[in-house]
């Protein structure tokens, strides 16, 4: 009786863990579905895959799981500074606001590395989710850009910010969920992965078309460069083709270059006589600076924050972090807008370079973590042999230099997730060690 006992109570147990283990499979496909379509929908998945995973208990396993992973563990440390520098916060609000914004870097790694439930080629469905998702995310982008193009013929609405508008997104973070789908859809072309290779091809058009309309400067080089890289190995043998893919990258340049058009004006932009202006002492309201010239300013202006707070070590925290930066720009006479027009300027601009932004609010030690998390994940892919986490930490790593994406929760969600799941799932690790089939 006792046995029959047991036996009906192991069965419960193994079948309420089924139960949460594919709840957990589906938010885990939601959360990066919603992550182009809504940050409301988006966080919303995330606090219900944090609810199962409290239900489902197991506390111990999972700690003593969670101890294996060094990326979970560095990204938690981040976490618990920046909770800790509230106490060199003097505005509690701002304080409290950067902590919920930065709960991704926490939540995520402790559900994903604690847990450890490897799902046959769940990796693969759902980067084939995100890919569908961030797809259709563009599509209904340029639906919303052709309904205001046919209203005002004004081009305009089919690049940049005003193309991602539709989503009420930046045009930045929807670049880099395009660029993360179309490397993941470069790898599958180029490593023999089953899949109706058509299909990948339409799709990864596609998206390298919204890349380059969507406009951000650094990722279409960014983009072009590690697609390059990535292909090269395995169309090297292939000359006649790899050559081909060249002649054709290189007419794409051309044409950008000498036709006129709004992705040459961006570059155009740039002008590096402007960063003379770096040693003014004073600026005035009518001053423009572009997108190279602002972010070499307020790295100056971050070098001084932490220079007369002296707060290299520690930082100034999180919470002053943006009231300080504010300081300078209205101390340097920056554009500071209009308040009839409801116009702010300058003010409340990030310092658009992520290891500028967690030194100045984290110090040195912040900075550390920061730089720690990103050598674990490279240094595991490399070690694993996974292109797609080499690749990926390769993106965030060099996006972290014209924009502050931990500051956002789109960024930090994308950052949390997606090298998450890629270091817990490499070809090489653990019992999942069979070669991952990133498409079924």
């Amino acid at each position: 009786m006792n046995k029959l006992k047991i036996c009906s109570s192991n069965a419960s147990k193994m079948l309420k863990q089924e139960q949460h283990n594919a709840l957990y499979k589906y938010l885990l496909m939601l959360v990066g579905i919603s992550l182009p379509l809504n940050i409301h929908i988006n966080v919303a998945c995330i606090v219900l895959l944090f609810v199962n995973w409290l239900l489902e208990g197991d506390f111990r396993n999972k700690i003593n799981t969670l101890k294996e992973s060094p990326f979970a563990l560095l990204s938690i440390a981040l976490f618990i500074w920046i909770c800790i520098q509230l106490l060199l916060t003097d505005d509690a609000n701002m304080g409290r606001f950067a902590i919920e914004k930065k709960g991704a870097l926490l939540i995520i790694p402790l559900i994903i590395h604690s847990k450890k439930y490897l799902f046959k080629k769940f990796l693969g469905d759902f980067l084939r989710a995100f890919t569908i998702g961030i797809i259709d995310a563009m599509l209904f982008c340029f639906a919303m850009a052709l309904w205001h193009y046919s209203k005002d013929h004004q081009s305009n609405h089919l690049v940049y910010h005003q193309l991602a508008s539709g989503l009420q997104q930046s045009a930045i973070y929807m670049s880099l969920l395009c660029m993360l789908a179309a490397t993941f859809l470069i790898y599958n072309l180029t490593h023999g992965v089953r899949g109706i290779k058509i299909i990948n091809i339409i799709m990864l058009s596609f998206l390298c078309l919204c890349i380059l309309l969507l406009s951000s400067k650094l990722h279409i080089v960014v983009f072009f460069t590690l697609g390059i890289i990535i292909i090269y190995p395995v169309f090297k043998k292939q000359k006649l083709v790899f050559i081909g893919g060249i002649i054709l990258l290189i007419t794409m340049l051309l044409v950008g270059i000498f036709t006129n058009n709004s992705i040459k004006r961006r570059y155009a932009d740039i002008h590096l006589d402007r960063l003379q202006m770096l040693q003014q002492q004073q600026y005035s309201r009518d001053v423009y600076f572009d997108g190279l010239a602002l972010r070499l300013v307020f790295i100056r202006f971050g070098y001084e924050i932490l220079n007369e707070n002296h707060a290299w070590v520690l930082g100034v925290s999180p919470g002053n972090n943006q009231n300080l930066l504010n300081q300078k720009i209205v101390d340097y006479h920056l554009y500071t807008g209009d308040t009839k027009a409801g116009n702010t300027g300058y003010l409340n601009y990030e310092y658009h370079n992520q290891y500028m932004e967690t030194l100045v609010g984290c110090g040195l030690i912040g900075l550390s973590i920061l730089i720690a998390l990103l050598f674990v994940a490279y240094k595991n892919g490399r070690q694993n042999k996974h292109t797609l986490l080499m690749v990926y930490t390769s993106i965030f790593s060099i996006c972290f230099l014209t924009e502050s994406m931990l500051e956002m929760e789109i960024g930090i969600v994308s950052f949390t997730l997606f090298l998450s799941l890629l270091s817990l799932y490499s070809p090489a690790t653990s019992e999942v060690a069979e070669p991952i089939q990133y498409y079924a």
